[in-house]
């Protein structure tokens, strides 16, 4: 999954991609986290972004 796709990707693509060790889930929180950052100014939605504890 390359740029805007992986935002829009059923959940389920990166549990396939996990099971078959094409990505990590540090890999993909390294890729949510900023685009959170980015969106929740205008959707409001995040309550509070832990990064810290979500990432090594």
């Amino acid at each position: 999954m390359r740029g805007r796709d992986r935002f829009f990707a059923p959940t389920s693509d990166p549990v396939r991609l996990f099971r078959a060790r094409k990505v990590s889930p540090l890999k993909v929180m390294h890729a949510v986290l900023p685009r959170i950052q980015q969106m929740n100014p205008r959707v409001n939605v995040s309550v509070r972004l832990a990064r810290k504890s979500a990432l090594p």
